[in-house]
């Protein structure tokens, strides 16, 4: 997956954190940049997104069984939240 975040304003957005949840039957495996993990919370803190500028988050995950997931994504300033979006993936064969 790749979780894609931009900044459309012509300031500097600090301290940006993203933020998500793995739903049940996902698994964390591995991103870039690395996510700090709890429970099935992940974190990303990326600092400064220059205004106009865009990051990307590359998260592997594994399903645990096949089915339909809905992953959220959401980002955040020191000045509050500022952004959320969802995914739906259909897994149709997953490792065991």
């Amino acid at each position: 997956m790749v979780i894609s975040v931009g900044n459309p304003s012509g300031l500097g957005a600090r301290d940006l954190v993203v933020t998500g949840t793995l739903p049940e039957g996902l698994a964390y495996v591995a991103s870039t940049p690395a996510a700090a993990i709890e429970g099935r919370s992940l974190t990303w803190t990326l600092g400064t997104l220059d205004g106009g500028g865009g990051r990307e988050i590359e998260l592997t995950v594994r399903a645990q069984q096949p089915g339909s997931y809905v992953t959220c994504a959401g980002c955040a300033t020191k000045a509050g939240p500022t952004g959320r979006s969802c995914a739906n993936t259909l897994v149709v064969t997953a490792e065991r």
